[in-house]
């Protein structure tokens, strides 16, 4: 279980990203499946990995398996397969090797016990799951003298998830009755009804116990994970009163007890229960599913499969001319088969090209969306000077002239397409280029896309340069988004 470098196998590899993998709803017994993809060993073999976030049989670990979908006359294999769970900085910090005879009926070859999931959540969640996001690698070669076609590819799986932020005041708390109950609507960002929330007091033996009760409403959703905790008088967290709950049944209502008595809040009603009011903060999130699963990239290696060795000798370098035809493509017309369109300009593209960069284009082509029968697609929430830029660095890999104006739209754009680099590139200047006169921009847009990383070091400037705290953009600011500035300044008050 060493570490060791990512590349050092030859054959086939195929690496699997999973984002939001904290927010994985399968129970234990049920697994989520890659993308799939091939291996040729003389003829083309399908496969997939089946990952079981709680176990296959038990919940307290993590499985995996790889699968060979069944294709009748197909020959059987005897392959070797490593499984690894690759660190932040892309070394194996997990691995194990099986070898298996693979039939062509299609069964699971894997290990049960490959992760325990304390190792990934808590003990190594830095190195394992940076930015919740798990990547799995399977390696495979074979042990009969076949040979396989050396391959990598590189998958991707984003779990959908949507956060929600948000303080409940229970006015006239002191002065609530018995068992009556006071209801609270959780909505999404698009104002959709997620659950209703239920809060009230039941006496238990000899104390009057705060309960609250979790209705949901929501019948697409896979997974409901729900932060809550008590607010004193000057909004900040009570200590000792953070509780975090998941939910997988959605059918039934759910209830669970507050820390905290009515009587523990009223003794020190200054305190807990200012002008009567008790203040509590949820920080909620909920799945409802894959939000994008596919293949992004794959990459034709030039080196032989274990074992086997070049009888001509060394190859010939690759070309470095590939990168420099791509942009040549870039602002001719040949061979373009589709044509982007915001409400002021038109721009010729090829769909390949777009694929190759935006896991979001290769969806929409790849599947029965309408763009994908037209050749025209419609931009219609982006101004042509974005679209440009936005189409100069698909094809070239570059920047040019940025301001932040510019970088907060292109960042936008990078976000909605799924062009990573493009928009870590655009955080980076953003950063690198905050003042206080344009903070609170900055600040909204990194909220906006939930960009935590982002968001945190906008706020620690803020927090750093307080003349933001009184100018007019700051008001604004808080006109608009409440929920940003008040979690902003909760910050500033924990640092005090």
């Amino acid at each position: 279980m060493g570490s060791e470098h990512a590349e050092k196998k030859t054959g086939c590899i195929f690496q699997w990203k999973i984002h939001n993998y904290s927010y994985c709803w399968q129970k234990t017994g049920s697994c989520l499946q890659s993308p799939e993809f091939s291996v040729d060993v003389g003829k083309q073999t399908k496969w997939k990995l089946y990952l079981y976030p709680r176990g296959r049989y038990s919940k307290d670990i993590i499985s995996v398996y790889i699968y060979r979908i069944h294709v009748a006359r197909d020959e059987d294999l005897d392959l070797r397969c490593e499984f690894s769970v690759l660190s932040a900085d892309g070394l194996i910090s997990r691995s194990v090797t099986i070898f298996r005879h693979f039939t062509n009926e299609g069964r699971l070859a894997g290990y049960t016990s490959f992760l325990k999931r304390d190792d990934l959540f808590t003990a190594n969640r830095e190195t394992l799951l940076p930015e919740d996001t798990l990547t799995i690698r399977c390696s495979m070669w074979t042990v009969d003298g076949r040979d396989m076609r050396s391959v990598q590819y590189f998958a991707r799986t984003v779990v959908k998830v949507e956060h929600v932020t948000f303080i409940w005041s229970v006015k006239n708390f002191i002065r609530l009755e018995l068992n009556w109950k006071i209801p609270f609507a959780i909505r999404s960002v698009s104002n959709a009804l997620l659950a209703i929330l239920h809060l009230f007091v039941e006496k238990d033996c000899c104390c009057e116990r705060i309960w609250l009760e979790i209705e949901f409403s929501d019948e697409c959703m896979q997974f409901f994970t729900m932060q809550s905790s008590i607010l004193d008088e000057r909004g900040e967290e009570v200590e000792g009163t953070r509780q975090e709950r998941h939910f997988h049944e959605f059918s039934k209502s759910t209830k669970y007890p507050l820390p905290w008595t009515k009587r523990q809040l009223m003794e020190n009603d200054a305190r807990y229960l200012p002008a009567g009011v008790l203040s509590l903060k949820f920080e909620c999130a909920s799945s409802t599913g894959t939000g994008y699963e596919g293949i992004e990239r794959i990459d034709l290696r030039s080196s032989l499969p274990p074992g086997s060795r070049s009888k001509k000798g060394k190859l010939p370098e690759a070309s470095n001319t590939l990168t420099d035809d791509i942009k040549s493509l870039y602002g001719v017309e040949f061979l373009c088969d589709l044509e982007l369109r915001t409400s002021t300009s038109s721009f010729s593209a090829h769909k390949i090209i777009l694929c190759a960069r935006s896991p979001v284009f290769t969806k929409m082509f790849a599947t029965d969306f309408r763009e994908n029968k037209s050749k025209c697609v419609e931009i219609t929430d982006m101004d042509s000077d974005t679209l440009r830029r936005l189409l100069l660095y698909i094809y070239t890999d570059t920047l040019e002239d940025l301001d932040i104006k510019t970088a907060c739209r292109l960042y936008e754009a990078a976000d909605k397409y799924w062009i990573l680099s493009l928009k870590d590139r655009c955080s980076a200047f953003l950063k690198e280029n905050l003042d206080t006169s344009n903070a609170c921009e900055v600040l909204a847009v990194a909220d906006m896309h939930n960009d935590e990383d982002f968001k945190l070091a906008v706020q620690e400037y803020i927090l750093e340069h307080e003349c933001v705290f009184r100018s007019e953009k700051w008001k604004y600011l808080i006109s608009i988004n409440p929920k940003l500035t008040s979690e902003t300044m909760f910050r500033k008050f924990n640092r005090m």
